[in-house]
């Protein structure tokens, strides 16, 4: 960072912008929570340049609400993500995931939208679910 002249940086995930495509809300809640204390070790030794942001279970409102309070209680984070796709049909502005937002506002915690490529999240489910074809590269079969 310092040879790049970067101060600080906002740590969003890679493959974990696809968590919203597993449907099992404990499932993701339990995703999210390992990611996120990772992610928290990861920038420990250095709180005054590396900020982690949270990824949420929004499979769950209660659940993204218990890990949002975990992420910024327990582990210091001061954000989280959302990608800006329905989840479980609804989008982010319906009116169920008010409890969520009034939470948001209540911790002081920021919420960035993050989206990614349906490709890519087609990509990444392929590649999480099916392991490696002997004599066959990942490459090769994308396409």
């Amino acid at each position: 960072m310092d040879l790049d002249g970067i101060d600080a940086a906002f740590l969003y995930p890679s493959l974990g912008l696809f968590s919203g495509a597993i449907s099992e809300p404990g499932l993701a809640a339990a995703t999210c929570r390992a990611y996120n204390r990772w992610l928290a070790d990861y920038c420990h030794p250095y709180p005054d340049r590396l900020f982690g942001v949270a990824m949420l279970p929004m499979q769950s409102i209660e659940l993204a609400i218990e890990e949002m309070r975990f992420a910024r209680k327990d582990l210091g984070m001061r954000g989280g993500f959302l990608r800006p796709n329905p989840y479980n049909g609804r989008m982010l502005h319906h009116p169920d995931y008010e409890p969520f937002w009034n939470e948001v506002e209540e911790l002081d915690f920021s919420i960035g939208l993050h989206e990614g490529r349906a490709a890519a999240c087609r990509r990444s489910a392929w590649i999480a679910s099916r392991p490696a074809a002997r004599g066959t590269s990942s490459r090769t079969r994308w396409r």
